[in-house]
């Protein structure tokens, strides 16, 4: 396994092994599981077993979304990664509520609702711009429920690829579909 962690080294691709994705030595230094048990035991005891995604990081990410995510978790390392940089950097709702325009983090959407996060209390409260597609007119910033939003079996997750702008203009997103 040393040999084939290095490939991406020898090859310029990456500084260290632990530093290219794709690789095991990524996955061991942060502590997620490998997608493969190659110890010489008779009896592998993690066998095709899927990497885990920190508790966090899980818990933002709608059930229908989250079954794909670990279906085919390596395409989804970056974007993992993103997700968890990004829920570090989402400020409190006490310091977001202060600003009249605060940065978008993520987006959560339905087929007739934006929530646009912006504050998180690190638990099951979100503050950011809700834009309703049924009454336009009522779009504005508020407090909203993890929990309730998870409810829905519509809801899709983007997380905001560049927190150095205000709302309305919104960059590219990764997508979680």
């Amino acid at each position: 396994m040393e040999y084939i962690d290095q490939n991406p080294v020898v090859v310029g691709l990456a500084a260290a092994p632990e530093e290219w994705k794709a690789s095991a030595a990524y996955y061991k230094k942060r502590g997620i599981s490998s997608l493969v048990d190659f110890s010489r035991d008779d009896n592998p005891k993690e066998l095709f077993s899927l990497p885990q995604i920190p508790f966090s990081v899980s818990r933002l990410i709608p059930p229908s979304q989250l079954e794909h995510i670990q279906h085919y978790m390596g395409v989804y390392a970056v974007a993992l990664d993103r997700l968890y940089y990004l829920l570090s950097k989402i400020p409190t709702i006490d310091e977001t509520e202060k600003k009249s325009k605060p940065p978008i983090y993520l987006h959560y959407h339905t087929q007739t609702h934006n929530y646009y996060i912006s504050g998180y209390d690190g638990d099951n409260t979100f503050y950011g711009k809700v834009h309703s597609s049924i009454y336009p007119h009522e779009t504005r910033y508020q407090t909203f429920k993890l929990s309730e939003l998870l409810k829905n079996p519509l809801l899709k997750l983007e997380m905001v690829a560049d927190t150095t702008f205000g709302f309305p203009t919104l960059p590219v997103v990764y997508s979680f579909t």
